[in-house]
């Protein structure tokens, strides 16, 4: 029996000879968005001085159980105790006792007439204004996030049409940390004005920020 055999020759090409290779363009984006803050905060100091530690904290009781008392009166309002204490202080020595109250939430007048209240019983104001809720803060996050996403696909585009080139997709994408924000979430802080006079707050824009970094693939 007669075996025939066929050679078949493959010609390789290597393929980095066949395309030229692609090009990495590094980016980064941010994108604010400005949003009206919807939570009001108004934050109390009951103190008390007294010859005596009892004296002093029973005297902060009364203010601080009136604060919880008309706070619980306004719609939608949410109450934080904070630090409650007792020492002693100056010369001649006396007891000092206090305690701190946050409330807040989204009736801005009806916290001010609270405020208002508080001052006239002898309760400090030490801050009051206008925040973002985290719900509306984190829908802000949300939008700033798609709009440096859609700027800097549209950096990527227009780089690469300028280098003769197109995108071709993104090799790495990284969402965050927004850049860091200028001043405190509260737009409005002040200490305690003089008794008598009322409490007055004005609401601005506050900026969310967002940022975007990533490897775009260009290719001819």
């Amino acid at each position: 029996m007669r075996r025939c055999l066929f050679v078949v020759l493959f010609v390789l090409l290597p393929a980095a000879a066949s395309a030229a290779p692609a090009t990495m363009l590094h980016l980064t984006q941010s994108a604010t968005v400005l949003v009206k803050p919807d939570d009001f905060v108004v934050g109390f100091a009951a103190q008390a001085d007294a010859a005596d530690p009892a004296a002093a904290q029973s005297r902060v009781n009364v203010l601080a159980a009136a604060v919880l008392a008309e706070a619980a009166k306004v719609k939608g309002a949410q109450v934080d105790t904070g630090a409650y204490g007792v020492w002693r202080q100056g010369n001649p020595e006396i007891w000092h006792a206090s305690q701190t109250i946050t409330v807040h939430g989204p009736d801005a007048a009806a916290l001010l007439r609270l405020a208002g209240g508080a001052q006239a019983r002898g309760v400090t104001v030490q801050q009051l204004g206008w925040r973002l809720s985290r719900p509306a803060e984190q829908a802000a996050e949300e939008k700033a996030q798609v709009r440096a996403l859609a700027a800097l696909k549209a950096r990527a585009q227009q780089a690469a049409a300028v280098l003769g080139l197109h995108l071709a997709y993104f090799k790495e994408v990284t969402l965050g940390p927004p850049p860091a924000r200028p001043g405190p979430r509260v737009l409005m802080a002040m200490a305690a004005p003089a008794p008598g006079a009322a409490p007055v707050a004005a609401s601005g824009e506050q900026s969310v920020n967002q940022s975007v970094t990533a490897v775009a693939v260009l290719e001819p």
